[in-house]
C-alpha cells in the first residue's frame, strides 16, 4: 500500500515525507523554517511524533532489547482509557521473558491502584535486562504517592524532556555492553524498594535554577525579553563555573560543554572543540538581541556558521528544564529540575549517565540500610566514562536502597 500526503495541489509519498522530516531533525534545520520560538517548538514536536510513529510502525523489524525504551517513550505521550493499558496494551511487543510474567488484571482494585502494573513491569524490566534506562525515565510531572521513585509514571509526561540515557557515548556505569546488561538490581522482600549496585562520587554544592522561566517572557528581544533573561542565566552559570575551576579570567572548557551536557542535538558526545566558537557567537547574538528589537545580528558569519550556532542554541533549549550546578569535588554538571544542594551523585552499574539520590537526613549515606529517593539522571563534566573516571572520586562499591 502506498500512502500519499497531500496539501493543496502538492503531494509527496509517505516514505519521502518521513525521510525529509528526519533529515530536517538530524541536521537541526527546524529553526530556519519558522519565525517564533513557539512555532519552532510545535514543529519540533510534530516531527518528533512523526519519527516515533515511524519507529512504532517498524517495531516488528527491530530487536526487542533496542525497541523498549523508544516504545515506552512513544506511549508515555499517548492517551488510554485505562491507565493499566500503558503496560497491558504493549504486552504483544514486549520481550516474551518479561511479558509472560505480567498478569493482566482489570478488576476494580487493579484499576484503582493502576500504578501497581507499572511497578510490576518496572521490576521485571530492571532485573531481567540489567540496563537502567528506566531510571532515566523515572522523573514524572505527576506521581501517585505510592509509586516508588525509581519507577516512571507512564501516564504522565517526564519532568525533564531530555533523557541522558539516550546520549551515545555516556558510559558512567559500565565498561562494555556485556557488563551493562548484567543485572545488579535486587528486590527487597515485601517491599517495592529496590537495591542498585554502585558507588558514590560527589555531592551537589551550588545550583543555578533552570532557565525554563526565561521562555515565558511576553517578548523575545529587547530589555526584559527572553533573550535578555537567557543572557543573565548564562552569566550566573559562567560565574559558578569560573569559581569552581578557579579560572576567573577565562571561560572553562567544562562550562560551555556542560550547558548542553556535552551532547549534540543528535545526542552524541563529546562536542568538537570548534563548538566553543558557536558558544561565543551565540552570546554575541544574545547581547545584540537583548539591546534591540531589530533584526538578528549575524555579523560576518557564513550561513553554515549561523546554522552551527543555531544548533548549539537548540541544544540548550532542549535542556531548558535542567539545573546547572557545581559539586563538592569542584566540577560542574547538569541535573534534574528539582535538584537540591546536598543531593548525592552516584554511579549505578548498568546506567549510561550518573544518577542523583536524596537521603532523608540530607547527609550522605552511611550504610546499606539508608533509604534514598531517586531524583533523576545527571551529567557531570569529566565523569561520564567509567574507564577514565579519576580513582580519587570513587567511594567503596555498595548497594543503594531506593524507595
Amino acid at each position: 500500500m502506498i500512502v500519499i500526503v497531500a496539501h493543496g495541489t502538492k503531494h509527496i509519498d509517505w516514505a519521502s515525507f518521513v525521510a525529509l522530516s528526519n533529515t530536517f531533525s538530524r541536521a537541526a534545520l527546524i529553526g530556519l523554517m519558522t519565525g517564533t520560538p513557539e512555532k519552532e517548538r510545535k514543529l519540533r514536536k510534530s516531527l518528533t511524533d512523526l519519527h516515533f510513529g515511524e519507529i512504532a510502525r517498524r517495531l516488528p523489524e527491530v530487536d526487542q532489547f533496542i525497541k523498549m525504551p523508544n516504545l515506552l517513550r512513544i506511549c508515555r505521550h499517548r492517551d488510554v482509557t485505562e491507565e493499566v493499558d500503558k503496560i497491558y496494551g504493549l504486552l504483544g511487543m514486549l520481550n516474551p521473558q518479561i511479558a509472560s510474567q505480567i498478569v493482566v488484571d482489570y478488576s476494580t482494585e487493579a484499576r484503582r491502584d493502576w500504578w501497581q502494573a507499572y511497578i510490576q513491569y518496572g521490576k521485571l524490566q530492571l532485573k531481567s535486562e540489567g540496563m537502567l534506562t528506566l531510571l532515566s525515565m523515572a522523573n514524572s510531572k505527576h506521581r501517585p504517592t505510592k509509586l516508588p521513585s525509581w519507577c516512571p509514571n507512564f501516564n504522565s509526561p517526564p519532568r525533564d524532556d531530555f533523557n541522558f540515557a539516550g546520549v551515545i557515548g555516556y558510559q558512567a556505569g559500565f565498561d562494555s555492553w556485556e557488563e551493562r546488561i548484567h543485572s545488579r538490581v535486587l528486590s527487597v522482600p515485601d517491599s517495592d524498594n529496590l537495591k542498585f549496585f554502585g558507588f558514590q562520587i560527589d555531592r551537589v554544592h551550588t545550583v543555578v535554577s533552570s532557565p525554563e522561566y526565561c521562555y515565558d517572557a511576553e517578548k523575545w528581544k529587547g530589555p526584559g525579553g527572553t533573550v535578555d533573561q537567557l543572557l543573565q542565566y548564562e552569566a550566573k552559570c559562567l560565574e559558578l563555573s569560573q569559581q569552581t575551576y578557579d579560572l576567573h579570567d577565562e571561560i572553562p572548557d567544562a562550562h560551555w560543554r556542560t550547558l548542553v551536557a556535552d551532547a549534540t542535538l543528535q545526542a552524541k558526545t563529546p562536542l568538537e572543540p570548534g563548538v566553543f566558537k558557536d558558544y561565543q557567537q551565540l552570546k554575541e547574538q544574545w547581547a545584540w538581541q537583548s539591546d534591540t528589537n531589530h533584526m538578528d545580528h549575524v555579523g560576518t558569519a557564513t550561513p553554515s556558521e549561523r546554522q552551527s550556532v543555531l544548533s548549539y542554541y537548540q541544544s540548550i533549549e532542549t535542556k531548558k528544564t535542567r539545573t546547572f550546578f557545581s559539586t563538592d569535588g569542584r566540577r560542574v554538571g547538569l541535573g534534574p529540575s528539582d535538584l537540591r544542594v546536598g543531593d548525592v551523585i552516584c554511579v549505578l552499574y548498568g546506567g549510561a549517565p550518573l544518577f542523583v539520590l536524596r537521603f532523608e537526613d540530607g547527609e550522605e549515606a552511611k550504610g546499606n540500610g539508608d533509604v534514598a529517593t531517586l531524583i533523576g539522571d545527571v551529567y557531570v563534566h569529566g565523569l561520564m566514562d567509567l574507564k577514565t573516571m579519576p580513582s580519587d572520586t570513587r567511594r567503596e562499591d555498595r548497594y543503594f536502597l531506593v524507595r
